[in-house]
């Protein structure tokens, strides 16, 4: 074995001992396989999505859809990476040296590590500049690593998703129909999780008393599902912090008619 692998192996161990949530040991495995390989990195999960590594680190990074396939921001990035993935997923086994046939990486060597249960760190360096045999070994050991604090970030975001399906379960069986009918008119008000309603507005399209629509989102307020704030005669902000609540209102509004 060489030193490098040894001080590649350290420094996972010093990141898994003294690490904080998945994401940041994820991002910091990331940088060990980069030291060891002198090379930019990133790791996706098994749908694509962008766990590690910084955004702007796609070289070229340009879509293809759209406007003449004109530089997309950062917020795009994670799009990016997914409308690609199916590029990247096609390595079953570690492969170094290797030209990605995607968008943004027509210039650099690319080094693919594919983990168990999906999912692939993804080094790279500039054309000409060759991966050695040490230094896929030594990032192999990081996609190992990577690989397992993937798997356990996905069992924690599953355990989320059901916590939060089972907060908002709870939320509105305890709403009775009128105040569930006007929440679902105060969420079709509003798009992409926020805006502003004015409840007397509601009140009056549905013929409730504008009490019904303040009590409703109040309750919800409560539970911790939404945050609202008063802005006067403008009406009232709200943002849904439970996304589960839009799944499941139609399905509540049909049960509580009946």
């Amino acid at each position: 074995m060489n030193n490098d692998f040894f001080n590649t192996m350290k420094n996972l161990n010093g990141l898994l001992s003294n690490s904080g949530n998945n994401v940041e040991l994820l991002n910091g495995i990331i940088n060990v396989a980069g030291e060891a390989a002198n090379a930019k990195g990133f790791f996706l999960n098994q749908n694509g999505k962008l766990l590690a590594g910084v955004n702007n680190v796609v070289p070229n990074c340009r879509s293809k859809k759209g406007d003449g396939g004109s530089n997309e921001s950062d917020d795009n990035s994670e799009n990016w990476f997914m409308d690609q993935y199916s590029q990247i997923n096609q390595f079953k086994e570690t492969q170094a040296n290797v030209k990605l046939g995607i968008n943004g990486f027509e210039n650099f060597n690319s080094a693919v590590f594919p983990v168990e249960n999906g999912g692939a760190l993804v080094v790279f360096k500039p054309e000409g500049e060759k991966f050695t045999d040490e230094e896929v070994m030594n990032v192999s050991l990081c996609a190992n690593n990577a690989g397992i604090v993937s798997q356990q970030e996905q069992y924690e975001a599953s355990a989320n998703e059901k916590r939060k399906a089972q907060i908002a379960h709870d939320v509105l069986e305890s709403l009775s129909f009128t105040e569930i009918d006007v929440v679902a008119e105060v969420f079709d008000f509003i798009k992409n999780g926020e805006g502003f309603v004015i409840a007397s507005k509601i009140a009056d399209k549905n013929g409730y008393a504008r009490s019904v629509t303040v009590n409703a989102l109040r309750k919800l307020e409560s539970a911790g599902v939404i945050t609202t704030r008063s802005l006067g005669v403008k009406g009232t902000y709200i943002k849904i912090l439970n996304e589960k609540l839009l799944e499941m209102i139609p399905k509540f509004r049909k049960k509580k008619l009946n």
